[in-house]
């Protein structure tokens, strides 16, 4: 629904069912923004960090939204230490996003 809902705003979407493609992906094309879940397929509610950790070594320069629906202080501390630019708790407002992909948010 997300990635509908972004390319109706005319954003580009690429997506990726688990950690390991989204690393795949991550390691062969260059992004503007890249938004992970912290759930994204198997057991572990935090893999989202290691596309987040990822993401900061092959790109430093671009910005990573972190959506969650198991939020929690601990687990968000460790994503903006880990350099997430946005953290977010679902359900989050498209306009918020929006802004947020556009470089109009604050953290």
């Amino acid at each position: 629904m997300l990635s509908r809902a972004l390319e109706q705003m005319d954003f580009r979407v690429d997506t990726a069912d688990s950690a390991r493609a989204a690393l795949a992906v991550l390691a062969r094309r260059e992004y503007r923004a890249i938004i992970t879940d912290l759930h994204l397929g198997g057991d572990e509610r935090t893999l989202g960090l290691e596309v987040l950790s990822a993401c900061r070594r092959l790109r430093p320069k671009c910005p990573v939204i972190v959506l969650t629906g198991f939020g929690n202080p601990t687990v968000m501390e460790k994503a903006l230490r880990l350099g997430a630019t946005f953290y977010f708790e679902k359900p989050v407002s498209l306009e918020r996003l929006r802004l947020a992909l556009a470089g109009e948010a604050r953290p």
